[in-house]
């Protein structure tokens, strides 16, 4: 698919041809990863027996992190390509990227009983922590790029992981570990904003002092 997506750039002769023969080896590759995903992934008791190898170089890496690189360079380098389709690359790279470190969290937890039923309080933090941390980086990644849509993703992530916290990693939480818990959480909350607001008086101040367009 991305071999003819490349040279339809290229070439403009049979151009047609080309993107017929990227749509459908797109719907193949589409498949394809939706099998890994969910058919083949690792939760289930056939795709957990597949599972092999040192930990963040598995196979898990092999199935989830590789496609997601590809992905990932079809978004950068195919510039012609429609926004929609680079757009849709993009979101699928970063699903599987989250799935491979949900999955990596989870097999360090449970090793090679990665499709029990268990999930203990440790990983649950663990869970909470990366979700964090994904976010965070969106955040300083769309501040770098100056967009708004990827700001809204990033700040939407950290209030899902607010939820998270709240609903499900203070539930079994009593006494003086609760009001720690919540403490840290407001003490975290309160740096995310004004990291935030940093950010976006950065932004307003370069807008004001860029140079003005000498055509207008």
């Amino acid at each position: 698919m991305g071999a003819q997506l490349y040279r339809w750039r290229k070439c403009s002769a049979l151009g047609w041809l080309r993107i017929a023969l990227a749509a459908l080896l797109g719907v193949i590759a589409f498949v394809t990863l939706a099998i890994a995903l969910v058919g083949m992934s690792p939760l289930t008791l056939w795709g957990a027996r597949d599972v092999a190898g040192p930990l963040l170089m598995d196979t898990i890496a092999l199935g989830y992190l590789v496609p997601a690189s590809v992905l990932a360079v079809f978004v950068w380098k195919f510039e012609h390509v429609s926004r929609h389709l680079r757009g849709f690359f993009a979101a699928l790279s970063a699903t599987m990227v989250l799935a491979y470190v949900g999955l990596e969290i989870r097999r360090f937890w449970r090793g090679l009983e990665i499709s029990s039923n268990s999930v203990s309080q440790g990983e649950l933090y663990s869970y909470t922590v990366a979700m964090l941390l994904v976010a965070v980086a969106l955040l300083f990644f769309a501040f770098a790029r100056r967009s708004v849509f990827l700001r809204k993703v990033a700040m939407a992530g950290i209030a899902v992981t607010i939820a998270k916290v709240f609903l499900v990693d203070m539930s079994g939480l009593t006494g003086l570990i609760r009001v720690a818990s919540f403490l840290g959480l407001g003490l975290a909350l309160s740096g995310l904003a004004w990291l935030s607001r940093a950010m976006t008086a950065r932004w307003d101040a370069e807008d004001v002092q860029a140079p003005l367009d000498p055509d207008q």
